[in-house]
């Protein structure tokens, strides 16, 4: 009997959580939804850049009495990738940036909930973000591109000459979260909305020069980035908070 009545308590908690749709209905106190975000990805080369706009992660209906708050706690696997890549000769200066950051933010009936204390107050919060820049000045492999004159003089022939090169490459994924509070809310159905925007940006230089009427290359850098989301969850609870205890920290 004990275990049936485990068995039955597993499955009525895998129901309340399971992200089977986009929308719940209404609770007196708390709320909560868990689901695979893996769908919200955004990567490109350079020369590039691009977004996913306000991407709808979560959406969920909670019934408050007059005066309450809420406490909205987002959790999100965010998952970045930068790679950058140098190539250079007779010490031209290749650079190569990659960068990839992933937004969260909330809105309760529409409106989005403002995060800190200052004017006008923020809404938005960066849950991950990596900014790559590899910058290399190489001589090249000038080996078998050389030649001693009579006089003992070198000439090296750098259309010939091949470009050092250096490649960085971060991959990672991680878990995050954060709090937003939403005070003194009217008493009745609120709905609440996570939304999250995921953005790159990818630059490479190149660098010519005209050799014997030929062009060459002499710098060139390359780079990639992406930002994506692995899974996700949101709380939601219904509390009263204690009138004046709420403090803005501001270290500027």
């Amino acid at each position: 009997m004990r275990k049936l009545v485990g068995m039955s308590l597993a499955v009525v908690l895998t129901v309340f959580l399971a992200f089977g749709s986009a929308f719940a209905g209404p609770s007196a106190k708390a709320t909560a939804q868990i689901g695979d975000l893996s769908v919200i990805d955004v990567s490109g080369s350079s020369n590039s850049t691009g977004d996913t706009g306000w991407k709808p992660l979560f959406t969920q209906t909670i019934k408050t009495p007059q005066d309450k708050a809420l406490f909205i706690d987002v959790s999100l696997e965010c998952g970045l990738t930068t790679d950058t890549m140098v190539m250079s000769k007779k010490l031209a200066r290749a650079i190569a940036t990659a960068e990839a950051i992933v937004e969260v933010r909330v809105l309760v009936d529409g409106d989005p909930v403002p995060v800190n204390g200052n004017t006008p107050p923020g809404t938005v919060i960066t849950f991950a973000r990596r900014h790559q820049t590899l910058i290399a000045e190489f001589a090249g492999d000038i080996s078998d591109s050389i030649t001693v004159m009579d006089d003992d003089s070198v000439v090296i022939d750098w259309a010939n000459v091949d470009p050092e090169m250096l490649q960085l490459i971060l991959d990672t994924m991680q878990a995050n979260s954060f709090n937003f509070v939403v005070p003194g809310l009217d008493a009745g159905e609120h709905t609440v909305l996570i939304q999250a925007k995921l953005s790159y940006e990818a630059y490479g230089n190149l660098e010519q020069e005209i050799i014997d009427d030929a062009t060459v290359t002499m710098a060139e850098g390359e780079a990639f980035a992406r930002a994506y989301l692995g899974n996700g969850s949101v709380t939601i609870q219904t509390v009263r908070m204690i009138k004046g205890e709420d403090v803005i920290v501001d270290l500027e």
